[in-house]
């Protein structure tokens, strides 16, 4: 019985011979687990002459229980009718994915080893060294890679310090494929687009050739971390790709500093509750997407201008954060509190089993915010004011709905106050 290191290298050298000496690119593709995967180097076959692999090596590793890289040496003249055939060398690097019983490409790459490579100047070179040198400065990892000569290098050291992870990558195909496979957060996977061959391709056509991103990858002491990422693509004069510049940096605590800054321009200060215009476009999106029974309440507290008058406006902005305390106490993390200005809050509760529930958290609302407020000898009852619209379809909007609650806290205001009017939709 033949070993997976066997069937493997008899899989990678079919589909070598297919593409060269039969011109079938196709029978790559079908190999591959989908057709977003990373093929670098691989053109269409469309050269005039025959091709003919004369010497070929190919190398089996293992890199865990379904994952592995086949790395390939290949030989390959040209048949022409002239007595001199050019000979190139091919350095072919697939990574693949044992499912079942098939196996299936997740990242093919070739590049030149010898033949008629692109020409450096020694000005080109000099420019590559000091931008290199500048770059190191400004970013915690540098790799460049060459893909005239299939060369890349980068420093072991800063790598596992900045991604936590053994840094001995054999080739550049295997440095991808961790960061993109084991890595990068999952909801981040396609910021990792720029490692398709369709995508290098089409931004070497339209001269796009810088690529920057931010991405979260894995930690071991914060679950995952911001990190910023830099693809540079070097092309000679007939747009082929010539080097590739990857540039790594730790932005972790300016990116969660920005985020907690953005989250909190979404916040009231006082009382953590959303601010209207935030909590209002969130409570749209969710009226679209009610699959149970939802409802829209504007909850207003009563009498507060005669408790700012009476006690001062510091205490004023206790009461109303106690109050806020309860509203998030009674109800759950997917409902949505906004506070709509001074005294006024907007609750969105949503996908409840029956409209009884609804009812219920209005009761537990109002019984827990009566209560008496004293400060320097003086007392006050506290307690609020709710207008409810429900509903249980996605045919009602957000406009609608806000009118109908409206119009019930004006006729629980006009009465009584101190409780809850509900209209169902």
């Amino acid at each position: 019985m033949l070993d997976l290191a066997d069937v493997a290298i008899g899989l990678v050298k079919k589909t070598m011979h297919c593409y060269f000496e039969e011109k079938d690119m196709d029978y790559i593709l079908a190999n591959c687990i989908n057709e977003d995967i990373p093929i670098i180097g691989f053109d269409k076959p469309d050269w005039v002459n025959f091709l003919k692999i004369e010497n070929e090596h190919y190398q089996f590793y293992r890199l865990n229980e379904l994952d592995f890289m086949i790395y390939g040496k290949l030989s390959i003249v040209e048949l022409s009718d002239s007595e001199e055939q050019n000979e190139v060398v091919k350095n072919i690097t697939i990574t693949c994915k044992l499912l079942g019983d098939e196996i299936s490409f997740t990242c093919v790459h070739m590049s030149h080893e010898q033949g008629r490579p692109f020409a450096i100047s020694n000005n080109d070179s000099e420019i590559s060294l000091l931008y290199r040198e500048a770059m190191e400065k400004l970013f915690d990892v540098f790799v460049e890679y060459d893909n005239i000569n299939d060369y890349f290098e980068y420093n072991e050291e800063e790598f596992e310090a900045l991604f936590e992870t053994d840094a001995h990558f054999i080739n550049i195909d295997q440095m991808f494929w961790y960061i993109c496979s084991e890595c990068v957060h999952p909801d981040d996977m396609e910021k990792t687009d720029i490692f398709r061959n369709i995508d290098i391709e089409k931004r070497i056509k339209n001269n796009d050739c810088k690529i920057q991103f931010e991405v979260r990858i894995k930690s071991k002491e914060k679950g995952y971390k911001w990190v910023e990422a830099v693809v540079l693509l070097f092309t000679n004069s007939v747009y082929k790709l010539n080097k590739v510049f990857c540039l790594f940096r730790d932005i972790d605590n300016k990116k969660k500093s920005e985020l907690e800054n953005k989250l909190y321009a979404r916040k009231d200060s006082l009382t953590g509750a959303l601010n209207r215009r935030y909590a209002e476009a969130m409570i749209k999106v969710a009226v679209r997407e009610n699959e149970k029974y939802s409802a829209l309440a504007i909850i207003d507290i009563d009498d507060f201008k005669k408790i700012n008058d009476t006690f001062g406006h510091m205490s004023g902005d206790e009461v109303i954060k106690r109050i806020v305390d309860v509203i998030y106490q009674v109800t759950d993390d997917t409902d949505i509190l906004g506070r709509l200005g001074g005294d006024e809050f907007l609750l969105f509760i949503r996908n409840r089993e029956k409209v009884e529930d609804i009812y219920s958290i209005m009761e537990e609302i109002i019984s827990h915010t009566r209560f008496t407020y004293t400060e320097y000898n003086k007392e006050m009852d506290i307690h609020v004011s709710i207008g409810v619209a429900t509903f249980n379809s996605t045919e009602v909007g957000f406009d609608e709905l806000y009118k109908v609650s409206d119009e019930a806290l004006y006729e629980v205001k006009k009465a009584n106050k101190n409780t809850y009017k509900l209209k169902e939709i």
